[in-house]
């Protein structure tokens, strides 16, 4: 992880100007600073993660604590080939990717960021939500409602909203569906959640 983060980072710095005026208005301005700098910030403390695990049933994966625990970040984003034609009739997907970002805002504890608005609960807990009301009007999708609970969601295309997911018992990375039948396209995009950050690239370079 720590390196596909370093590979990330030095992609992004050459892009000049990657961030927006608002993007760090809620960061100490010592931070910001050093964003714009750097993009990575190390973390020197911890993040507890047990309310992930109290609130949800399980401990999240080392994959994404590492995503979180390594380095303070705005969010990782970029065009991805995702979804090549293939036999399967599987498309090539026309999006940006947006992973959700590990940031200390002003006044607030190395744990609050597990309760960032988009962080890993907020988009765990809509997840959840969304497949068990999609499952009570659609009963044939009740099948894969009950894996449901096998997806974590990391983040989003930027353009169609699609859920990116790391599945769990597999830690390959997959997309959510667009599907009258299912909840995540039946391919994964990525073998592991290293290998979509290090494919994630920029349109201008």
């Amino acid at each position: 992880m720590k390196e596909a983060l370093l590979n990330y980072k030095q992609k992004t710095l050459k892009r000049g100007q990657f961030w927006l005026p608002d993007d760090f208005s809620d960061v100490i301005l010592e931070m910001a600073e050093e964003f714009k700098r750097n993009f990575l910030i190390p973390r020197t403390t911890n993040t507890d993660f047990s309310p992930f695990r109290d609130r949800f049933g399980y401990e999240l994966p080392d994959e994404i604590k590492e995503y979180m625990s390594l380095y303070w970040h705005p969010c990782v984003n970029g065009a991805y080939d995702c979804m090549q034609q293939n036999e399967k009739g599987y498309y090539k997907l026309d999006d940006s990717i947006v992973l959700f970002s590990v940031m200390k805002n002003n006044n607030e504890s190395d744990d609050d960021v597990l309760f960032h608005k988009y962080g890993i609960i907020d988009l765990t807990e809509e997840w959840l939500k969304s497949c068990k009301e999609d499952a009570e009007s659609q009963p044939e999708l009740a099948e894969f409602a009950k894996e449901a609970i096998d997806y974590i969601p990391i983040g989003w295309s930027s353009y169609y909203a699609y859920d990116i997911l790391f599945r769990r018992s597999t830690k390959k990375i997959y997309l959510g569906a667009d599907s009258a039948d299912r909840f995540v396209c039946e391919e994964p995009i990525a073998n592991s959640l290293p290998e979509l950050i290090n494919g994630l690239y920029f349109y201008n370079h």
